[in-house]
């Protein structure tokens, strides 16, 4: 396809959806907050399917196409892309729910991002781990219920010290009690 005509598609394509028309068909309404009717939208997710499991039953990789890896779904690059883009994602989100609390520890001040951990203030985490899925299920859980203030950031020896002390705020005496100086 040429350019000229990649362009008009593109245009055109716009015109339907600032007119409130399906992406794909431009006959009928787009649904809310989508591109596309649902009628557009359901074939779509049969063509996914059909293709998905026409490349399962082959042994194929279901985004590329390729021989997939023994016993898995995907070829090894679209593996590894997959488990690089995934671990970008969660980097973004941790980032996001440390923003979200201030970016440092609430107690000593320690801004570096490696060190921090998220602190459940009432000592209750093993109890919400329990109905998560999931290590990273926690910083979603976080985002989801808008960053509530029953959790704060301490940095990893304020975490241990509040855990192993019993201190319930940064004394002077906080790192040097029970180390006999």
């Amino acid at each position: 396809m040429t350019k000229t005509k990649n362009k008009r598609r593109t245009e055109w394509r716009k015109r339907r959806l600032s007119e409130g028309f399906c992406y794909n068909c431009g006959t009928r309404p787009h649904r809310p907050n989508m591109t596309t009717c649902e009628r557009c939208a359901s074939k779509s997710r049969e063509l996914k399917r059909k293709y998905y499991n026409q490349h399962k039953k082959a042994g194929l990789c279901h985004q590329c196409g390729q021989p997939a890896v023994e016993g898995k779904m995907r070829c090894k690059e679209c593996t590894t892309l997959a488990n690089t883009r995934g671990k970008a994602r969660l980097a973004a989100l941790r980032n996001e729910c440390l923003e979200a609390y201030g970016g440092k520890c609430q107690w000593c001040g320690e801004a570096d991002r490696r060190l921090l951990t998220f602190d459940h203030v009432h000592n209750d985490g093993a109890e919400q781990r329990k109905d998560l899925k999931g290590p990273n299920s926690f910083l979603y859980w976080l985002r989801r219920n808008k960053y509530p203030k029953s959790i704060q950031i301490l940095c990893y020896n304020c975490n241990c010290a509040k855990q192993y002390s019993g201190y319930k705020g940064p004394t002077p005496e906080l790192f040097t009690e029970g180390l006999g100086i």
